[in-house]
């Protein structure tokens, strides 16, 4: 059984760290969430991403993986 989905996480400018916010079933889903979250509104964030992750049970067990695409990123700037 394959399961995938979209993570939402926020890149922060303070420590360029980073921190998953949300997920979500479909990019759409996790594009219109990203450009609306209230986490785009906080001063220490640099920027909002979507990773597609997926995990195949029956493959490589219950481990989760991202896939190799790029990032979907949501620039403050541009919403």
């Amino acid at each position: 059984m394959k399961n995938e989905w979209y993570e939402i996480a926020v890149s922060y400018t303070d420590d360029g760290g980073t921190e998953s916010i949300e997920s979500k079933d479909t990019l759409e889903e996790a594009i219109a969430y990203a450009k609306n979250c209230d986490e785009l509104k906080w001063d220490d964030v640099k920027f909002v991403f979507i990773d597609r992750w997926y995990y195949d049970i029956d493959k490589y067990g219950d481990e989760n993986y991202r896939y190799d695409e790029p990032a979907v990123i949501i620039n403050k700037e541009n919403v």
